[in-house]
């Protein structure tokens, strides 16, 4: 687990530095069916970086809470039992309900959590890493990919 937060930390940037921000710009714009605008982009971005496609699945449950915070998605993966590095993701799911007044999120809120979740893919299937953790490095890469997707 050290391996991997170390790994983690020291890479700040996506690997790729040009993006066609249509996709992203159509999820911006709240228009049209979330479900397939969010599998559109996580697809590009699949693309983009050579990685297995996943799937998108946006519930419209609320977000839960657990323990000091609220889950606003999650990716679903599995490894392989006799090779921990082989990591395949099954899923993204997003919640698409407030927890406390199950309103819809609001947009910008709903696409920083699937960037959030695409990073994790990103992690596992690009920089190969077994687990894929919240360091400081984690969260500076969704930065950069959200500025390079907006610019």
């Amino acid at each position: 687990m050290i391996e991997n937060y170390t790994k983690s930390n020291k890479i700040l940037t996506v690997a790729l530095n040009k993006f066609n921000g249509a996709t992203y710009r159509k999820l911006l714009s709240d228009k049209g069916d979330r479900e397939a605008n969010s599998q559109a982009l996580i697809d590009y971005l699949c693309d983009k970086f050579k990685l297995p496609h996943v799937r998108v699945n946006i519930a419209d449950k609320p977000r839960v809470h657990k323990g000091h915070g609220t889950i606003h998605g999650f990716i679903r993966v599995s490894q392989n039992e006799f090779n921990p590095k082989d990591v395949k993701s099954q899923f993204i799911n997003i919640y698409n309900l407030t927890a406390k007044t199950h309103k819809v999120v609001a947009i910008k809120t709903f696409a920083n959590t699937l960037i959030h979740e695409f990073m994790h893919h990103y992690d596992y299937h690009f920089l190969k890493l077994t687990n894929s953790l919240h360091t400081a490095g984690f969260y500076t890469r969704i930065s950069d990919l959200e500025k390079k997707l907006a610019a």
